[in-house]
């Protein structure tokens, strides 16, 4: 089924075959779209913020057990993009080589989301310098 609105040149607006006038347009249809707007800015901040805990989750067990010295946090969740289907960005320092696959699968098992890792070491340098700038260092050791 398919709704719609076409403009009626002299009425109003017709839907399904009634004819609105536009305060009904305007209104209703107005109030329903900030309602959905609203509802959709909650969920996404608790998504945001089921993300920054988790995000804290990984920094701590990425610390404690593979001793990294720096974590960044970049991509959607810093740029305020972060939706349902995002992952979780970090760029991991000191994060010896040989514990890469052991760490990607340990964060992924703390989070329902995608965790991706990136060895900030082998980062190329045009992605190394975007990712300092614009990303949220969220661990650094002392």
């Amino acid at each position: 089924m398919k709704i719609g609105f076409r403009k009626s040149r002299i009425l109003g607006y017709n839907c399904g075959g009634k004819m609105m006038n536009q305060e009904f347009v305007n209104s209703d249809r107005l109030a329903y779209w900030k309602q959905r707007m609203t509802q959709q800015a909650a969920q996404n901040q608790k998504l945001v913020n089921q993300a920054r805990s988790d995000v804290d989750t990984i920094v701590e067990m990425l610390v404690s057990q593979f001793g990294v010295r720096r974590v960044i946090l970049f991509g959607s969740l810093v740029r305020g993009r972060f939706r349902e289907t995002s992952d979780i960005d970090l760029a991991v320092e000191g994060l010896r080589k040989k514990d890469y696959f052991l760490a990607v699968a340990e964060a992924n098992d703390l989070t329902r989301r995608w965790v991706d890792l990136k060895p900030f070491e082998d980062l190329e340098p045009h992605f190394r310098d975007r990712v300092l700038q614009t990303g949220e260092c969220v661990y650094e050791a002392g």
